[in-house]
């Protein structure tokens, strides 16, 4: 039953596959790259203030690492805006690259991760929300979490602050397995798929994006 406005971050058009763009103002526009998305939805939230629409931000966790301090600015200026974090502990899209490269220059394909991964230790971004006077909660890597986080979330974002949660999700997501099943060396060794962990974590990655779709059914029916 809410009004939202989704600020950049769409995840590569799949998010339009499962929300309703039904207005103008859902969606302004994707972001121009790593760094720019946390700044760009703070701009989309500030412009929705007092509006009565619930501003989401789908946030890359690399992203974030780039202005941490943000969370500051929201904080300070009162800028309402769920953040639901995209964290896979890693730069991946580049590291994916790394690991590529390395398979056709025959160079060593343990070394992809350096700079690219985001744990050994891991950012707590939930704790950073709260240091810098925001909500935050998380990490959650439990599917059955996620509802009752994002929740508590919302109301908080309905006060007006700005709440981040902190959701783990797996690299990459099924297009990996029915792509790179089918090179001759493929990026990850398959053998991880019986792992309870790594299925584990792509199933969060599936119930985040329902959870918002549920969400985006019910501000639906309030219209109609």
């Amino acid at each position: 039953d809410e009004d939202w406005v989704l600020t950049a971050n769409n995840l590569k058009q799949q998010v339009r596959k499962l929300w309703d763009f039904d207005k103008p103002y859902r969606h302004p526009g994707v972001e121009l790259g790593t760094s720019t998305q946390i700044g760009i939805s703070l701009g989309v939230a500030l412009a929705h203030k007092g509006k009565g629409r619930i501003v989401v931000d789908i946030q890359p966790d690399g992203d974030l690492m780039f202005d941490a301090g943000a969370l500051w600015v929201a904080a300070k200026y009162e800028i309402p805006m769920l953040v639901v974090m995209h964290n896979n502990r890693a730069y991946y899209n580049d590291w994916a690259h790394q690991i590529r490269m390395a398979k056709l220059r025959g160079t060593d394909e343990t070394k992809a991760h350096i700079g690219m991964d985001l744990f050994g230790p891991e950012p707590d971004f939930a704790a950073l929300a709260r240091s810098m006077g925001c909500y935050g909660e998380g990490p959650i890597d439990k599917p059955q979490d996620i509802r009752p986080a994002l929740l508590r979330a919302l109301a908080e974002v309905k006060n007006g602050r700005l709440a981040l949660v902190d959701t783990i999700t797996q690299h990459r997501l099924y297009a990996f397995f029915v792509i790179e099943h089918r090179v001759r060396a493929p990026m990850l060794d398959f053998t991880y798929f019986r792992s309870r962990s790594f299925l584990g974590a792509n199933l969060v990655a599936f119930i985040v994006s329902f959870a918002m779709l549920a969400m985006n059914s019910m501000s639906c029916s309030t219209t109609i």
